[in-house]
């Protein structure tokens, strides 16, 4: 350990672990210094949570999903509203999103792009 008793919180943009990254945080996890590893969705978690199963330590990999999140952005660029709002950066797993629900009835014809022929 580095500090005794110290507990450790990791976190990982999109959860790309290496070759033996999991024989490397395994440790960790058996001397009760890593508390959990959470990592987001962007990338499939597939291959990792199957390797985290292998070593035994699955339990201490949280992955975020960020569908919501992304949604939220999307519908905001392309309505012309600001991405920087308090309400917007308060929004979590458990929070309701106001935009993404009043999104669902919008009529597709508004927002849908129309194929068009090339003569």
């Amino acid at each position: 350990t580095y500090v005794p008793g110290a507990k450790i919180f990791a976190v990982g943009t999109h959860g790309y672990f290496s070759k033996d990254a999991v024989d490397k945080i395994a440790p960790f996890v058996k001397d009760k210094t890593l508390t959990w590893i959470a990592v987001s969705n962007t990338v499939s978690q597939r291959q990792t949570k199957k390797k985290f199963e292998e070593a035994g330590v699955a339990e201490y990999l949280k992955v975020v999903d960020m569908s919501r999140l992304l949604a939220g952005a999307i519908i905001r660029v392309h309505l012309g509203a600001s991405l920087n709002l308090p309400k917007f950066r308060q929004l979590g797993p458990g929070i309701a999103d106001p935009v993404l629900a009043e999104a669902a009835f919008v009529p597709t014809s508004q927002y849908a792009l129309l194929a068009t022929s090339v003569s």
